[in-house]
């Protein structure tokens, strides 16, 4: 079970049931339609806990249910709301606040959004990465940016010398988070999508600089 505001991250062991089941439809919505609706409940609920508050799901779906495998696919798409949610937040407000556009052609502000759900889905995947400690300190952070990208990064953030190795995603995800403007104030290392966003651009800017540069320099000598 996955750490949230005032729950710990823990292992829990879970009993899972499922049944079909008819439910009364509301007389305003029954018309001359079925008065009835049938439906699958699925209950995913935490045995021999010592919690305060033990986990415990019930979830109705129109989703076929037949196997016991059938039960735990749907089981885990409701444990993936969070993500979503995650995404939306990401997307609209938190990070690359497409919700904010100001544009007159619907045309272009289409464009615009689906370039900010690709920036959206790479911030995520970045802070999922970075967060699995292990396996972000093994990855490289050439995996997702440029060789020049990050280097421009280390020299603002560390103002140090280049490394002999290429730093990993967990550096880029904490570097770009410094850079953004975030400093770990409740001691718990999370960083928010909006410092992300924040760093990325104020990179991009960078980047953008340097190329500029390099291509002046490159036409003068022509």
């Amino acid at each position: 079970i996955a750490q949230r505001a005032g729950r710990k991250a823990r292992q829990a062991r879970i009993t899972l049931s499922y049944q079909p089941i008819t439910l009364a439809k509301l007389k305003r919505v029954q018309g001359q339609e079925s008065p009835t609706l049938s439906v699958n409940v699925i209950v995913c609920q935490e045995k021999e806990s010592t919690q305060k508050n033990p986990l415990c799901w019930i979830l109705y779906t129109t989703e076929p249910v037949n196997t016991a495998e059938d039960a735990q696919k749907l089981v885990r798409y409701y444990e993936l709301r969070w993500r979503v949610e995650e995404f939306h937040k990401t997307w609209k407000t938190d990070g690359t606040e497409v919700e904010d556009l100001r544009l007159q052609h619907s045309d272009n502000i289409l464009r615009i959004a689906i370039i900010k759900a690709f920036i959206a889905v790479r911030l995520l995947q970045l802070q999922n990465m970075a967060q699995r400690s292990e396996l972000g300190k093994e990855v490289r952070c050439t995996a997702c940016v440029k060789e020049m990208t990050w280097k421009l990064l280390w020299a603002k953030v560390e103002k140090d010398v280049l490394p002999d190795k290429v730093p990993s995603l967990h550096w880029l995800y904490y570097s770009l988070a410094k850079l953004g403007g975030w400093y770990d104030s409740k001691r718990n290392g999370r960083v928010g999508v909006k410092a992300l966003w924040k760093g990325w651009l104020k990179l991009a800017e960078m980047v953008e600089s340097a190329e500029l540069l390099i291509s002046i320099q490159q036409t003068e000598k022509l």
